[in-house]
């Protein structure tokens, strides 16, 4: 029988996705009959990551400060390429080749999980347009249900500020996640993107 440390280790891994029973025991038991340094060290990492990391008060990219390093950063391009979570933007800075900034929206828009345009970022993207000089928007949200009606909603909101819109090339195939999309196809669409509304 289990004790009741193992027992909440078990249920932590549990509650990771994509992670069931079998996985949480292996990854368990992996850390318990290796080398105590490989626990040690994910201890602490995980110590770190809960005192030290915070939201970006200006893109709300998830960071160890606020400003981010990309928001702090003096070199980037006056683009917005806007996500729907951090992991998103991470993903796309994996590439190498995208150079501009983020705006994290918080999520999608979805009424069924009663998800509303008033509980994403979306005014404080309108306002870091303005701010910060930018001259070109690019929605990279989820080509599902939900991420082409919040792309959608944000180019109309966007429409007044007079900002060029793009919208990331459909190499993606529809339904795609972006954290899960290989980095060439990821520089590829934002390379070939194109006015948001054109086909």
């Amino acid at each position: 029988m289990e004790n009741d440390v193992i027992t909440r280790v078990l249920e932590a891994f549990k509650r990771l996705p994509g992670v069931g029973e079998r996985t949480a025991r292996r990854f368990l038991f992996y850390l318990l009959e290796r080398d105590r340094a490989v626990l040690s060290d994910l201890a602490q990492a995980l110590r770190e990551l809960e005192t030290r990391v915070v939201q970006c008060s200006v893109c709300h990219l998830i960071d160890v400060s606020s400003p981010c390093h990309i928001c702090s950063a003096q070199n980037r391009e006056p683009i917005i390429c806007v996500v729907s979570s951090s992991r998103e933007a991470y993903a796309i800075e994996s590439t190498g080749t995208y150079k501009g900034k983020y705006h994290v929206l918080g999520g999608l828009i979805n009424p069924v999980e009663g998800i509303t345009p008033e509980d994403l970022f979306i005014n404080d993207l309108k306002k870091r347009i303005e701010s910060e000089g930018i001259q070109e928007v690019i929605i990279a949200l989820p080509s599902n249900t939900e991420g082409e009606i919040t792309a959608h909603y944000v180019a109309n909101a966007l429409k007044e500020t007079g900002v060029k819109i793009s919208i990331l090339a459909r190499g993606l195939s529809y339904g795609a996640d972006l954290e899960y999309t290989d980095p060439l196809t990821l520089e590829r669409a934002l390379n070939y993107r194109v006015p948001y509304g054109e086909k």
